[in-house]
């Protein structure tokens, strides 16, 4: 396994290379079990494109860590800065891609979510949230090798990280690099399940 460079930029400042991050992991999270339960019978990439440009307008701060030819990707955001509520035309464009049966969950998941980070926050300091993290292609570390340099980032500037795992493998996968496990979160027993983690150093 070849070592990787990553690059990192934040959106405001680099609208291309927001833009190919975007498609990256929209491809990358298309059959993320979240995704799919959202989505329904949808174009489960062009949903997943709405909702990455959706949760730009609510993290204005966003930055990303990606290779230079974009074949890794991962969104990212420190708690410390403002957040909002997404911008209802781009929320509009998401749920144009939600069937009329989950269009609730849709618009209670994030806010949720984003609740709990909170309470983690408040308890143990302000973290790195990975939003979302994919790689075109699978089994070739790079994934592995993403995670342990937002990690070293975050480090560096005192933070732990925290994200959200939505699979049974994606949570044995962050597990073995250090994150914790905080908590299940489920909106009721139809949807899908998503542990929440966390990695701090001192851990």
């Amino acid at each position: 396994m070849s070592q990787a460079t990553f690059i990192a930029f934040d959106a405001r400042e680099d609208k291309s290379g927001t833009e190919q991050a975007l498609k990256t992991l929209a491809k990358a999270l298309s059959q993320d079990p979240v995704t799919t339960w959202l989505a329904g019978k949808s174009d489960a990439e062009a949903f997943m494109g709405s909702l990455l440009e959706m949760l730009l307008t609510c993290h204005p701060s966003t930055r990303f860590y990606v290779t230079p030819d974009f074949t890794a990707a991962a969104m990212t955001s420190d708690s410390q800065q403002p957040e909002f509520e997404a911008d209802a035309d781009a929320m509009a464009a998401t749920m144009v891609h939600v069937p009329p049966e989950r269009a609730g969950d849709m618009e209670t998941l994030f806010p949720s979510l984003d609740v709990q980070k909170d309470v983690y926050v408040k308890d143990h300091g302000h973290v790195v949230h990975i939003h979302m993290i994919g790689v075109r292609v699978q089994g070739q570390g790079m994934g592995a090798q993403l995670i342990q340099h937002i990690k070293d980032r975050a480090a560096k500037a005192g933070r732990g990280v925290y994200l959200e795992a939505s699979s049974a493998a994606s949570t044995r996968f962050y597990s073995r690099h250090g994150f914790q496990h905080v908590r299940e979160h489920r909106l009721h027993e139809a949807a899908p399940i998503l542990n929440l983690m966390a990695y701090h150093p001192e851990v």
